[in-house]
């Protein structure tokens, strides 16, 4: 028989291997999954940025997966606030009701019907392959041209799923070129980890506030650090209290809602690549280059691009 792991679960749930039926939570209500989300190997949920559709409303943020609904608590979810911010709690298995999707409103959808078995079948057989390489039997039978083909095509879609990226920032922020491309660059310099939320900020501090204070340092460390909540603390540096209170003005100045900290991550990052690090460093690159967000036409080779993020 065989054994099922979350493994397998988030494989079938990123590559939507289930059976071509409508989906119905255990609540009874449908949902339709507009994207699985991206698959997240370091702490927190499994996936981020996943969207469905569900009573008339398009929801989008983080999806967990478990064999069963009782691992939430097995795994002490309960007890990290990471956790808060699901829009749909994925199991196999429904055994048990939790306090906390009720008091989140987060629906529970079971696959134990949904999985196809030619899925587990294909699955079985790479688990009880001899070979190094499971696939190398499959692979066999695929011939040249399709391959290349198939990484032409997988090349394309990469090309285009990026694009698709920029053009609905770009349709989200009105047609607004500066605030694209400040959302755009801020999102990388949080790299894949904590990409979505440098993005969050890119929408909760708009690029032309940070405009306004190009020329103090100060103030834009203090906005993107308030921003992203990390200076909602008691500090005893005398640098950071002073941060502090420049944003605790800014904030009431431009009625700023700061984001929830816990949504950054620092799990299996390098110290100089720590979200408040980043901040730091993009704060400094708005200092001395703001033109770089403003006049991007203006750095027309790869060297000026280079010096110009040498901060």
């Amino acid at each position: 028989m065989l054994k099922f792991n979350e493994a397998l679960l988030q494989f079938i749930w990123q590559y939507r291997l289930l059976k071509p039926v409508p989906l119905f939570t255990t609540t009874g209500k449908q949902i339709v999954v507009l994207k699985p989300g991206l698959l997240n190997r370091d702490a927190g949920p499994d996936f981020s940025e996943g969207q469905i559709h569900i009573n008339n409303l398009v929801l989008v943020g983080n999806i967990e997966i478990h064999l069963r609904t009782s691992d939430w608590l097995r795994h002490k979810h309960d007890l990290n606030k990471n956790y808060n911010t699901l829009i749909l709690h994925v199991v196999y298995e429904h055994d048990v009701e939790l306090a906390q999707n009720i008091q989140h409103q987060v629906e529970v959808l079971e696959l134990k019907n949904l999985v196809d078995e030619k899925t587990l079948a294909a699955y079985r057989d790479l688990m009880d392959a001899k070979e190094k390489l499971a696939c190398n039997g499959q692979l066999e039978g695929v011939d040249g041209i399709n391959f290349s083909k198939w990484v032409e095509r997988m090349t394309v879609e990469r090309l285009e799923e990026k694009i698709k990226r920029f053009e609905d920032l770009y349709q989200l922020f009105n047609n607004d070129y500066t605030q694209t491309m400040y959302a755009v660059l801020l999102r990388n310099f949080g790299f894949h980890i904590n990409g979505l939320p440098f993005e969050l900020i890119s929408k909760q501090l708009p690029i032309h506030l940070l405009l306004k204070h190009t020329d103090n340092r100060l103030q834009l460390e203090a906005l993107l650090l308030g921003i992203s909540g990390f200076l909602d603390q008691q500090f005893q540096d005398k640098y950071l209290r002073q941060l502090q209170n420049e944003f605790d003005y800014l904030k009431n100045k431009y009625s700023l809602q700061p984001l929830k900290k816990e949504i950054f991550k620092f799990s299996k990052l390098r110290p100089a690549n720590f979200p408040y690090v980043r901040l730091a460093q993009f704060a400094a690159l708005i200092h001395t280059h703001s033109h770089l967000i403003t006049c991007p036409q203006e750095f027309n080779s790869y060297l000026q691009l280079k010096a110009a993020l040498c901060i």
